[in-house]
This record gives C-alpha cells, sequence and structure tokens, in this order.
C-alpha cells in the first residue's frame, strides 16, 4: 500500500498529469449512489443517493456466479441503505473496499452495488451515467489480472523473491523471477501504448471494461503477480519494469477517428449481446463532447454516410493472402430480435470494425432528413433503442442478386445493367427463414460516396412493408469493384433520388 500511495502523491502533485486532476471532490449527477466506507478493515459500508460531490474510487471487475447473488434488487434495497450485509461482499469486493480505505477515500461505486439490477429504469439511467462515473472517480481499482469473481485483489507476488544487487547503476538491479508484462504497441514515433493483452490480463478483453479503462484517468491494476499503476502521465508497476519504458496513456484513445475505436470495441466480449451500444455509450458521450458530434445508435451524423459503410464479420481480404475458405454459414443468421438497427454495426454479427474506405474526401450522396428514435425507460439518445429508424434521401439504382464466390471472403455478385459488383452481406442470406434472400432478388442499391470515374461505394438493401410503410433493412455493401467497375457517375446518371427509412 505504500508504494500505491506514492504513486498517487506523485501522480497529484505532479503538475505534468494535468488531465488526472487534483484531490477535489467532483460533481455527481442526480440520483447516483455511492458506498459510504464506514470501516474499511472490516468491508462495512452502506448506500447512499443523490450525494451532490464526493471524492471517490470505483471498481473494475468481471461478473460472476457470486455477482448476481450479492447484487442490488428493489427488495434489499432498504437493507443496503441501513448497511450492505457482509454476504454481498464476496472477497473481491471486499479487498476493493480495503484499497479505496486505505488511500484515504470515504466512498466507492460499485455497479453491482449501486444499480437496482431488476430495476431496467433504474439500470438504464445508472449504466448511462458511467461516463460521469469513471470519469469522475479519484481512481479506478481494477481486477485485471482475473476472469470470475472467486478470489480477491490480494496474491502473493513473486516480487518478494527478489535480491537488490545495486541500488543504481544507472538504474536498480535485481535477480528475481521474470514476470508478465503489459505488451508495448508500436504506434509510429513518440511514447508507446500499453496494450494489456486478454491472454495475460483476462480482464483487459471484456467490453465494458474497455469502456472503463478510456475513461479513467487512474487506474490501479491488480493483477496475478503485482499491481500496475496507469494514469494520464506514466504508467509504473511493483517491479519497476516499466519505469524505463517510454509509454503514453489509454485516454488518447478519444483523439483517434471513431473508426479506430469501434475496433478495439469490436474485439472486446459480452456475455449479453444487448450490451453492444450500452457499453460504448460512456465513450461515445465522452467522444460527443470533445468532437462535438451527434450520436446515432454508433454513428455520427456528421460523417454518417462513411460511417454507414462498416463490414460485417471477419471476411475481408483485399489481397490474395493466404487464409481461411469462408463459407455465407460463418457469418451466422442474422440476430432476431435485432440487438440495434440494421445500418447500424452494432446490429452485426460477429461484431467488426466500420470500414476504413472510402477516403472522407469523396463526395456524399446522401442527406439524413430526420432520425427517429426512442430509447428504454430510463435512457437517453445514448441508450439501448427501443426504435432507430433513420430517414433518408439519395440516389437509388436497382440489381439483381447474382452467384457468390467464397475462397477469400463471403462475396456475392450483383448485376447493375451491363456492370457487375461485389456484394459482401452481413449475415448469411441463404440460410432458410425470414432473412433469407433468393438468387435472381432485384435489390435497391443505395449510393452514399463516390466521384466522377471512381468507384461507387454504398449500402445494399431489402425492403420489408409494416403497417402499410415500406421500410428498409440493410442486408450488405458494396464497395469494390467487379469485372466490369460500377463507377459513381455511371450509377447517378441511372439512378432516381428516392426518400428511404432505414430500419
Amino acid at each position: 500500500m505504500a508504494r500505491i500511495q506514492g504513486w498517487i502523491n506523485a501522480c497529484v502533485a505532479n503538475h505534468s498529469h494535468p488531465g488526472c486532476g487534483n484531490e477535489l471532490e467532483m460533481l455527481l449527477p442526480k440520483g447516483v449512489r455511492m458506498l459510504e466506507i464506514e470501516d474499511h478493515r472490516q468491508a462495512k459500508v452502506r448506500l447512499i443517493e443523490n450525494l451532490p460531490k464526493a471524492k471517490f474510487a470505483a471498481l473494475s471487475h468481471r461478473w460472476g456466479p457470486k455477482t448476481e447473488t450479492a447484487s442490488l434488487k428493489q427488495a434489499n434495497l432498504n437493507e443496503f441503505q441501513k448497511q450492505v450485509p457482509r454476504s454481498s461482499l464476496y472477497e473481491l469486493l471486499r479487498d476493493a473496499i480495503q484499497v479505496a480505505g486505505e488511500i484515504g477515500l470515504r466512498y466507492i461505486w460499485i455497479d453491482c452495488l449501486c444499480i437496482i439490477q431488476d430495476n431496467l429504469k433504474d439500470w438504464n439511467y445508472q449504466s448511462g451515467q458511467m461516463a460521469s462515473i469513471y470519469a469522475g472517480a479519484f481512481i479506478t481499482i481494477s481486477g485485471t489480472g482475473f476472469i470470475d469473481d472467486d478470489k480477491g485483489l490480494f496474491r502473493d507476488s513473486p516480487i518478494a523473491a527478489n535480491i537488490i544487487i545495486a541500488e543504481n547503476v544507472p538504474c536498480p538491479l535485481y535477480l528475481g523471477p521474470r514476470l508478465q508484462h503489459p505488451y508495448i504497441g508500436t504506434y509510429g514515433p513518440g511514447p508507446h501504448r500499453m496494450e494489456l493483452t486478454p491472454e495475460d490480463y483476462p480482464l483487459a478483453g471484456r467490453g465494458w471494461v474497455y469502456q472503463e479503462r478510456v475513461l479513467s484517468k487512474r487506474i490501479l491494476h491488480f493483477t496475478s503477480q503485482e499491481v500496475i499503476w496507469e494514469c494520464l502521465g506514466k504508467p509504473q508497476c511493483e517491479c519497476g519494469w516499466l519505469d524505463y519504458r517510454d509509454l503514453c496513456h489509454q485516454s488518447d484513445i478519444l483523439d483517434l477517428p471513431w473508426i479506430e475505436i469501434v475496433t478495439q470495441y469490436s474485439r472486446m466480449h459480452l456475455t449479453e449481446k444487448t450490451d453492444r451500444l450500452p457499453a460504448i455509450a460512456g465513450i461515445a458521450k465522452s467522444y460527443a463532447d470533445l468532437h462535438s458530434r451527434t450520436y446515432l445508435a454508433g454513428l455520427w451524423e456528421e460523417t454518417l454516410a462513411g460511417d454507414l459503410l462498416w463490414l460485417a464479420g471477419d471476411q475481408l481480404r483485399l489481397s490474395q493472402m493466404p487464409g481461411p475458405t469462408y463459407t455465407p454459414e460463418s457469418l451466422g443468421p442474422r440476430d432476431r430480435p435485432l440487438v440495434a438497427p440494421t445500418w447500424s454495426w452494432a446490429s452485426a454479427k460477429p461484431l467488426r470494425s466500420l470500414s476504413r474506405w472510402p477516403p472522407p474526401s469523396l463526395s456524399t450522396h446522401v442527406i439524413l432528413e430526420k432520425y427517429d428514435f426512442e430509447h428504454e425507460p430510463g435512457g437517453d439518445s445514448y441508450s439501448q433503442p427501443v426504435r432507430a429508424h433513420l430517414h433518408v434521401e439519395g440516389p437509388v439504382i436497382f440489381g439483381t442478386l447474382k452467384d457468390g464466390y467464397f475462397e477469400h471472403g463471403v462475396y456475392f455478385r450483383m448485376q447493375f445493367k451491363d456492370k457487375t459488383a461485389v456484394f459482401m452481406p452481413d449475415y448469411d442470406i441463404t440460410a432458410a427463414g425470414d432473412d433469407h434472400i433468393e438468387f435472381g432478388a432485384t435489390l435497391p442499391f443505395l449510393l452514399l460516396m463516390g466521384d466522377g470515374e471512381g468507384g461507387a461505394f454504398g449500402i445494399v438493401l431489402h425492403g420489408k412493408k409494416e403497417d402499410g410503410i415500406m421500410n428498409y433493412e440493410r442486408i450488405g455493401i458494396i464497395a469494390i469493384q467487379g469485372e466490369e467497375p460500377l463507377q459513381c457517375s455511371w450509377v447517378l446518371e441511372r439512378s432516381t433520388r428516392m426518400k428511404l427509412i432505414l430500419v
């Protein structure tokens, strides 16, 4: 704990860490609950609500069977407000409370104990405050090295076996066991980002935890071998290995293009597929504030045309590199019921990234006329949507779905008069059921981006009439040209501008 307190003191006192903030209390969103620590050594805490401001810790951890049974429910809310029973505080939670208390904090936020888990309205509201909670926490305590809730944060460290040979030569020299350390990412010149690989740090592969790490300004990573310190300054570890590495903090992620953020997020695991949008909502809120953007269920109004050109699955191989042979079945069927609108990357299975093409300098040809959005009770515009319809106007041309080929990806051909384009589906369109698309079907292609004789980039749609209104689901994209290139000017000359409702 002395080492941890030293890291904290140095961070607070160091003016080169301006983003870390100081020791001031943070304003809390209305209705957010906190655990007040009455005795950290005995893990004696009670739940309080509507605290105007606080200096607090937040916990980042993986849920497990113990978490489910120990969680706050509507039935035990009154009991938790008096005192959280020890039976609800398994070892990992008790350890987190002890750490918070030892570093002098009076409050801690733990999701399973501060959000009513069987109240959908409360869950939507409280989970929507996570951007403020993790960004506002004085420190985040993370069980980064542990995949379940069976054990606590404290472990016997191999560092205890170190034998000091020299104190300064010019750095300390010692003999000891070889420890695993974070991967040092190489992203061009300058400081490199500390990467926590899920293979070595299991919690780092979780979707909710990705968001918590991005938003936090100070993190204590408890691993199976040592404690790692991460802040907006320089990361450090107990054994000193990180002291001599040129590193920067993960916080610069918010400065990356959104497609890069979604690419990283898409590698993370979620227990519930309905969490795909909620688990990145906090990042989206912070990104919107930083870049002055308007959120559209995982996309942005200001870059809508390019954002709509995402690719499902892991199928893209632009070069003839050796790799697996794909089949439509590898994409799987479309999720029903839908967990997100079909035009959002969050609807795809498996999750993947927004595409890296075309370049943003290309002209856009689609206009957003209206965004019709309804969220679940207690939510906001970043919450899981109940309804999210894009009312757009743009050039549409109709083509015929032809055969497919699957050597380097899941590709189908679409015929547009004397032109052939490559169609990449979002799901297995050959599977039987309501989402099956017949070969020979005539489908609308909505042109999104392109210029002159260059390629035409857009999405392929499938119309479905509901209550007498024709709605269109996205079923794939056209972004690679076929035998007869589908040129943007050619499409514009033969297209009709249509008003469409994308669902």
